[in-house]
């Protein structure tokens, strides 16, 4: 607001505002997850709720921020109208489609749309901007949950059961394969196993 935007609610946690107007329409889109790690960069704005943005995404609020200062300056120069885009829950893949059911589009028909992202582990001068190529310029994302059915019993006698747990650590240690043995050498592929969780007792062979 203090750009002289009007932002607007879009889905359950969205944000949205236009600059400019008219039926040309560009889309700019930043994300703005947090993660359930604890922040402990010694900043004076560092998260104090247990919730950081751990990925970057403090970092794509703020560019796009400022796209929305620099093009709220030259509003008048503009032949179309500039709708930003601030979504939530790009990790769990649910943000974008809340907000497109919510009505995202529904008034506008962007001849063109921008994620403004930032790139990990490249070295790169300050400053630079990467414009991609047409066609698919990075992976798509994909979540998987498997669940193992085993056969319970007291840990000291494991043969009267099926131990899921281990049963879980092989699938763990087998999948990796994928990456060295499914996928074409040629190819960039990223397989994480992000949690595992088995039974509450030390000494019980869960079910």
């Amino acid at each position: 607001t203090a750009t002289g935007l009007k932002p607007r609610k879009c889905g359950k946690c969205g944000i949205i505002a236009d600059i400019g107007s008219g039926e040309k329409c560009v889309l700019l889109r930043a994300d703005m997850d947090a993660l359930p790690i604890r922040e402990e960069a010694a900043v004076p704005f560092a998260s104090r709720n247990g919730r950081m943005h751990a990925c970057g995404h403090d970092m794509h609020t703020a560019m796009l921020l400022e796209a929305a200062r620099v093009l709220k300056h030259m509003e008048n120069d503009l032949p179309g109208r500039v709708r930003l885009m601030l979504q939530p829950a790009e990790e769990p893949l649910l943000g974008a489609a809340d907000m497109l059911a919510e009505g995202l589009l529904a008034d506008v028909k962007p001849c063109a749309a921008f994620m403004i992202h930032v790139l990990t582990n490249i070295d790169l001068p300050v400053g630079t901007v990467i414009v991609s190529a047409p066609g698919v310029s990075a992976p798509a994302a994909g979540m998987f949950e498997i669940r193992i059915q085993g056969k319970g019993c007291h840990g000291a006698m494991p043969h009267t059961g099926v131990d899921p747990v281990t049963i879980a650590a092989h699938t763990v240690l087998n999948l990796q394969q994928i990456q060295t043995r499914e996928i074409s050498l040629t190819q960039a592929c990223a397989l994480t196993i992000g949690m595992l969780q088995a039974g509450d007792t030390a000494n019980v062979i869960p079910n």
